[in-house]
């Protein structure tokens, strides 16, 4: 028997992000936040295996580098906390 997949709510609250890219050009660790909120997404849908995508490609930083400022939050035109996914992946990949 199949069962119905729950849809997160911490995945379609990730949906509002435009892709603006107003983070990013805050963020002082250049944490490619986009990027970030995505496999965050799938990691939410998928289960751990998608994490992987932060040991196979190359980013200019990793969510373990935040230093928790605030100043992607602060910028989100959707007020919207990407600071709070970013912390949340840098633990769940330190455990």
């Amino acid at each position: 028997m199949k069962y119905a997949k729950t849809v997160d709510p911490a995945c379609t609250e990730l949906s509002v992000c435009q892709d603006c890219g107003l983070c990013i050009a805050r963020c002082p660790m250049d944490i490619p936040i986009p990027d970030m909120l995505l496999i965050y997404q799938r990691y939410r849908s998928e289960g751990e295996s998608a994490l992987s995508t932060l040991n196979t490609r190359d980013f200019p930083a990793y969510p373990i580098d935040c230093i928790e400022c605030g100043a992607c939050s602060s910028v989100c035109p959707k007020q919207f906390d990407p600071a709070n996914v970013i912390r949340e992946m840098a633990i769940v990949r330190c455990i």
